[in-house]
């Protein structure tokens, strides 16, 4: 039986995921790969028609409110997660604020501290909660890094650090933002916010917007 060879020349955006179809059990895998404007026109020449631009899929990450403004707006340099789940992904990714809230993040020393400097003294204020935008891309960051709670920092330091007037406190060295008690913080920086928030459907781990929902984010902001 012959089959079409297809070769993709580029750079893997994240790992590749790996799925069994329901009825055959077949192994199906999804990837993105990353190219300059340079090769995908030489690709587009040799393949006799002009392309205008490459086609790279942007990447998304959906956090709950007040994290997703805490992100965007208040300096939150850190996302605490259970898991790796930008792996050996590096590069920019849209914030979509969930439909759900964690309503325990309103207490969080960072997010108090970040909310007075914008005018809000009580964070718990109905007013400004209820205003923040949820189920809509609300900005991008950058994914420039992750590390272990027990690894160690740029200054050989290990992040996790043992509060001396507390006995089994810890904290974390690498961010206030970080979590002691999370196994992996995933670094963030140059976070924008986008003039218009964009409806969208979120979901676990790195995803890739939709197309369409992709076009309305590039066009509000130059990533």
């Amino acid at each position: 039986m012959l089959e079409n060879a297809v070769v993709l020349v580029g750079n893997l955006t994240a790992d590749p995921e790996l799925r069994f179809t329901r009825q055959a059990s077949l192994p199906v895998a999804s990837f993105t790969v990353a190219v300059t404007e340079r090769r995908a026109a030489l690709a587009g020449r040799r393949a006799g028609r002009r392309r205008r631009s490459p086609a790279v899929l942007m990447r998304a990450l959906t956090i709950r409110q007040p994290w997703a403004w805490a992100v965007i707006c208040g300096g939150k340099d850190v996302e605490n997660r259970a898991a790796n789940f930008p792996a050996g992904y590096r590069g920019w990714v849209a914030v979509h604020a969930g439909l759900k809230d964690d309503l325990s993040g309103l207490s969080h020393p960072a997010v108090v501290a970040a909310l007075r400097k914008v005018g809000v003294i009580d964070s718990r204020e109905s007013a400004c909660f209820s205003a923040a935008p949820r189920g809509a891309v609300v900005g991008a960051a950058r994914v420039v890094g992750a590390h272990l709670i027990t690894g160690e920092l740029a200054d050989g330091r290990q992040c996790s650090q043992s509060v001396p007037e507390v006995v089994g406190a810890y904290r974390a060295r690498c961010s206030p933002w970080a979590d002691p008690f999370s196994v992996w913080h995933v670094e963030l920086a140059d976070a924008v916010a986008l003039p218009v928030p964009v409806p969208c459907r979120g979901q676990l781990g790195l995803w890739t917007l939709p197309p369409d929902v992709e076009a309305q984010v590039r066009e509000q902001v130059k990533l």
